[in-house]
């Protein structure tokens, strides 16, 4: 699990980003985020295309480890 250099001065993570971490695709990342509890944190971004996310790299990376998140 890596994290190219251009990603580490961002406080997030692209789709795409967040899926190669964990090592799976976009589209199963995106499955994850229909779970009720243990999903990783995200956010959808205003005025973007419908699924435009990006995940808050510090936390998606506890997340991705076995960390706790608050859910909210």
């Amino acid at each position: 699990m890596e994290i190219g250099r251009s990603a580490l001065s961002r406080p997030w993570l692209t789709t795409k980003e967040a899926a190669g971490y964990i090592g799976v695709t976009p589209e199963t990342l995106r499955s994850y985020l229909k779970l009720r509890k243990g999903r990783p944190p995200f956010f959808r971004l205003a005025g973007k295309a419908l699924g435009a996310l990006r995940f808050p790299r510090e936390e998606f990376i506890v997340w991705a480890n076995g960390g706790s998140q608050k859910q909210g």
